[in-house]
């Protein structure tokens, strides 16, 4: 029993877990959203975008080689862990997208840093973006 609101604990279990699936929902919806703009902004063909648990992380852009290729395979936001926001992660995993394509790399160098950067100062203020919670 809560001695604050005289509510029995599992009412009161059961309003957090039905206000943490509407954030959420929320949170996968509007990251949808942004990924598709995202894609279409900066004219490059999406891959999968996923929603899953990833142990250490907030996101990931998974890729494999071919013939000494990079080739991206899909984008995975961790929304229920990120340290920072989907947008934020989303952003990041984008970012290796674009700098595998475009330098046959997945790595956190000057080349992502710089992208990252130009996409941040770009995208952080759009209408898109202030859809998230943060």
């Amino acid at each position: 029993m809560c001695y604050l609101c005289n509510e029995n604990n599992t009412n009161i279990n059961n309003q957090i877990i039905i206000i943490m699936n509407k954030y959420l929902n929320h949170e996968m919806e509007v990251t949808k959203k942004f990924y598709k703009f995202l894609c279409k902004e900066e004219n490059q063909e999406p891959v999968k975008l996923i929603f899953k648990e990833i142990k250490g992380g907030s996101g990931s852009c998974s890729y494999y080689r071919y013939n000494g290729k990079v080739v991206p395979v899909q984008i995975a936001i961790n929304i229920e862990n990120c340290n920072y926001s989907a947008a934020y992660a989303l952003l990041h995993e984008f970012t290796h997208l674009i700098v595998i394509r475009k330098y046959n790399t997945a790595s956190h160098g000057a080349a992502f840093e710089k992208e990252f950067k130009r996409l941040q100062k770009k995208y952080e203020n759009c209408n898109i973006a202030r859809e998230f919670y943060f």
